[in-house]
């Protein structure tokens, strides 16, 4: 008999190595590059860049230089397969993952154990509409930071934002069970929601349907969602510095954050991709077009305001975007002001001669639920430069939300911001960035 100590030990060893290879399967799947990219002779300087990193590509382009019967078949890259068919019998081919497969195989794929089609499964070229399956545009992936290939994720359409027909938000997709944790919600057997990694996106960003998932799994990836905000099935208080949406207080081993970390990295690539369409603010942001000229290396940007600020781990995030959602440091510089919502502390960039930012108190004039949105008005007193602009992004269940609409006058100081996605229940003040800054 087996002393428990030593079973329970064996267990835990098991899992860990179950988690390990399944963190190195989701790096293949999500950051190598797809064939055509791969198998590029010469291969480019980007190409060349990510086969100095990846022992399984740099294993890939080696195997198609081999005589087909001497291909190890055991070491092929499972997102890349170069034998096909003789790679079919191979009990250890991982090749079949949903994450990896195109929309097509997919959708027509035999798994009847997995989620049947039913009699009314709408068409791959159907219209998209919340509950279904869909691949980010395969146009869409491309080269990253740090040598990876962003591939387009599996997204759940979780909702249609307010106003628009053609945007939605999306929950990511994967299928790395070792992997699974809070939050990610079972839509069939493997197959998660990662209701913690939720953002927007548009028709023209997405590719064909590859499954759709009916409106109960739908509600518990939202409200599974609510729940980061620990504020589920609750109105939210009157008070509008509540508490701030803090992450959670994992216990995961670190595989399962290493994980969550390449998930949230792969979503802010292609959420940046597609931002212009959300925002006329941004897309024509001449702010955000000084900071990604400036600061085009990682890290650079962090050395440039670390003294002053905090950022978030995430390169594959977008400059602009970066900068709203650090942190002061120390955190408790500035403070929202005790006693009521009257105002609050925005940061005020400044990039020459050099790189400061400072905070700056906004009088807040409207804070209310419209038609449109949420809309956040006020006045800032502090004199401004004409091509001062104004930027927002509010952190609410599974993702953030960008000001679609964003207005300033730097004459008055009077602004203007509009939030689709935002409503009544996620608007904690806390919870909102807003930033000002000129090129």
């Amino acid at each position: 008999m087996i002393p428990k100590p030593a079973h329970k030990s064996a267990l835990h060893q098991k899992k860990k190595l179950e988690q390990r290879l399944a963190l190195e399967e989701a790096y293949r799947v999500r950051t190598c590059p797809p064939r055509h990219v791969l198998f590029q002779d010469p291969p480019d300087e980007a190409l060349s860049r990510h086969l100095a990193s990846c022992p399984f590509c740099r294993d890939d382009r080696a195997a198609l230089a081999t005589p087909t019967a001497e291909r190890p078949s055991l070491k092929v890259c499972a997102k890349t397969p170069l034998v096909g068919a003789a790679l079919a019998a191979t009990p250890h081919r991982t090749s079949a993952r949903f994450s990896s497969m195109t929309p097509q195989q997919a959708f027509s794929e035999s798994l009847p154990a997995r989620m049947p089609l039913q009699p009314d499964q709408p068409q791959p070229d159907a219209a998209p509409a919340v509950g279904d399956i869909r691949r980010i545009q395969e146009t869409f992936g491309r080269w990253g930071p740090q040598g990876r290939y962003v591939n387009p994720p599996l997204v759940l359409l979780v909702e249609a934002v307010k106003g628009r027909k053609d945007v939605f938000r999306a929950a990511q997709v994967h299928d790395f069970p070792a992997l699974k944790g809070p939050g990610d919600t079972p839509l069939f057997s493997e197959v998660f929601a990662e209701s913690w990694n939720i953002f927007l996106v548009t028709r023209g960003g997405l590719g064909p349907l590859v499954r759709r998932v009916d409106k109960a799994a739908v509600a518990r990836v939202l409200k599974n969602a609510r729940r980061w905000t620990q504020e589920e099935e609750r109105a939210p208080s009157a008070d509008l510095f509540d508490t701030v949406l803090r992450p959670p207080a994992y216990s995961e081993t670190c595989f399962r954050d290493a994980f969550r970390r390449l998930e949230k990295e792969t979503a802010a690539f292609f959420a940046s991709s597609m931002l212009g369409d959300f925002s006329k603010t941004f897309a024509e942001s001449r702010l955000r077009r000084a900071l990604m000229e400036k600061y085009t290396d990682p890290g650079t940007m962090e050395d440039a305001f670390g003294t002053a600020l905090l950022f978030e781990d995430n390169p594959f995030e977008d400059p602009l975007l970066r900068l709203a959602l650090s942190s002061w440091m120390p955190p408790a510089l500035p403070m929202a002001a005790a006693g009521g919502p009257q105002g609050f502390f925005l940061k005020r960039i400044q990039l020459t001669p050099t790189p400061a930012v400072d905070p700056v108190w906004a009088e807040l004039r409207a804070f209310e639920e419209t038609e449109d949105g949420f809309l956040v008005a006020g006045k800032i007193h502090e004199p401004l430069s004409d091509e001062t602009e104004i930027h927002a992004v509010w952190r609410i269940p599974g993702g953030r939300a960008v000001a679609w609409e964003a207005e300033l006058d730097p004459k008055t100081g009077y602004f203007r911001l509009l939030f689709p996605e935002v409503t009544k229940r996620t608007a904690l003040l806390g919870n909102l960035e807003v930033l000002i800054g000129r090129p």
